[in-house]
């Protein structure tokens, strides 16, 4: 019997459940077309969440309310979510939350989200070291079976740590569409993706990268994934290594923001659960805002 992971992200954006936040949480999400090709559609009061650039002074001022100018999109998008399923991804986030199940929820939300707008979905990962991908399609029961698989066995057979470079070069020589591209990876994830291949992808894509937040290797109770051993407690206790650990991690996110800045895309760091929402709500309005610049 399969999980319902659709309800699982319903109950979690329940969380917000009044309705402001959820007119943010899908506004934002179509808000992401304003790069592409968009139609005026109406004219329409403000709300709580809209953006103050859409607004239209002429035709609020000769009305008396605050109006704003809404859009639609010309046709329906791909939205594309491609999910690390390196070793690494099997781990635990910084808060101890399980990284696959944070991943599971963030490519559900994003995947509903995008289900409810009527766009066409699709997933990509790695089974035994072959990229498997699942066409994209418009129904709940496709991104069901898509996140079952993942879960059951995405992370079965693979030895790389990370499967995302030989991913997106995938879909760089196979896919040839315009695509919006959710990757959901870790920091070691995106510091193996090179830059020239996220600039060829950029060309005709948005992409989005997200990455699930690391464990400290020198935090209480780590697990090393690759020894399958808990880390030393002489290790954890090291205070020398716990700050070389920390300057390893700023000049890792260090090159990787820079290197996702150069090629125009855009980033966010989530880590537990509750911060899927709103990190993918601040995530897509960002890139509204850079688009509108």
């Amino acid at each position: 019997m399969l999980k319902s992971y659709i309800n699982r992200v319903k109950a979690n954006i329940q969380i917000y459940s009044n309705k402001k936040t959820k007119n943010i949480l899908e506004g934002s999400y179509k808000s992401v077309y304003y790069g592409r090709s968009l139609d005026f559609e109406d004219l329409t009061e403000y709300n709580y969440g809209d953006n103050i650039k859409d607004i239209d002074w002429k035709s609020s001022s000769r009305t008396g309310r605050l109006l704003v100018r809404r859009y639609i999109a010309e046709k329906k998008h791909y939205v594309l979510v491609l999910l690390d399923s390196g070793k690494k991804m099997d781990a635990d986030t910084e808060s101890g939350a399980s990284k696959k199940e944070v991943a599971l929820l963030t490519a559900g939300t994003i995947a509903y989200v995008a289900f409810k707008n009527h766009d066409e979905i699709g997933f990509m990962f790695n089974k035994d070291d072959k990229i498997d991908f699942h066409d994209f399609k418009t129904s709940e029961t496709s991104i069901e079976l898509s996140l079952h698989d993942y879960d059951v066995n995405g992370m079965k057979g693979n030895h790389d740590d990370s499967c995302v470079e030989k991913d997106l070069n995938f879909i760089l020589h196979n896919i040839n569409k315009s695509m919006i591209i959710f990757v959901i990876t870790d920091r070691f994830g995106t510091s193996n993706i090179k830059e020239e291949t996220l600039k060829k992808l950029g060309i005709n894509n948005d992409i989005f990268i997200i990455n699930i937040a690391d464990s400290m290797m020198t935090g209480e109770g780590s697990f090393d994934i690759d020894a399958n051993s808990y880390i030393p407690l002489n290790w954890i206790k090291d205070k020398k290594l716990h700050e070389a650990e920390l300057e390893l991690r700023k000049e890792i996110d260090l090159k990787n923001r820079e290197k996702i800045k150069m090629a125009r895309a855009s980033t966010c760091v989530i880590d537990t659960k509750e911060e899927v929402v709103p990190k993918i709500i601040e995530l897509i309005e960002r890139r509204r805002d850079e688009y509108r610049r």
